[in-house]
């Protein structure tokens, strides 16, 4: 009777460990309610003014989970500068980059070159709060920089 209640007591502690320990160890369900890449917030556009070296924006305030449409353009007066934000793109989903008639499909980027005057659209959503920083690489002491903070 001694050996029958050790092995009951055994055996349920037993199921209770394993209980825990697979809820532990298995992974969580996210779920979303509705089409996330839908309704998608438009930024104000980011334009690059290469005779000033200024932005039109330099701060810019998301939130986590939302779908943005983001349009950066840039007026052509100077050639090879970039739009850069590598930290904000890592941490995104990028449905898609649109430029002119070409939709682009990647899962991230670290630069856009304009070579003439031209813009183009990223279609993303932040996934990680932070803050993050944009930038045309070569021009950031002249003022070409800012900063994305998403929430």
């Amino acid at each position: 009777m001694v050996a029958l209640t050790r092995r009951a007591t055994l055996a349920s502690l037993a199921a209770g460990i394993i209980g825990v320990g697979s809820a532990v160890l298995l992974p969580r369900i996210a779920l979303a309610k509705g089409n996330i890449a839908s309704s998608p917030v438009r930024l104000p556009e980011l334009r690059i003014d290469t005779v000033h070296l200024k932005y039109s924006q330099t701060s810019y305030a998301l939130e986590t989970g939302k779908y943005y449409f983001w349009t950066v353009s840039c007026d052509g007066e100077e050639e090879d500068v970039g739009f850069a934000a590598p930290e904000l793109f890592a941490n995104s989903w990028i449905n898609q980059i649109v430029a002119d008639d070409l939709d682009i499909h990647t899962s991230t980027f670290s630069e856009i070159v304009f070579d003439d005057a031209a813009s183009f659209q990223i279609q993303f959503v932040p996934l990680r709060p932070g803050r993050f920083d944009f930038y045309s690489p070569g021009y950031e002491s002249h003022g070409l920089k800012g900063q994305v903070t998403v929430d």
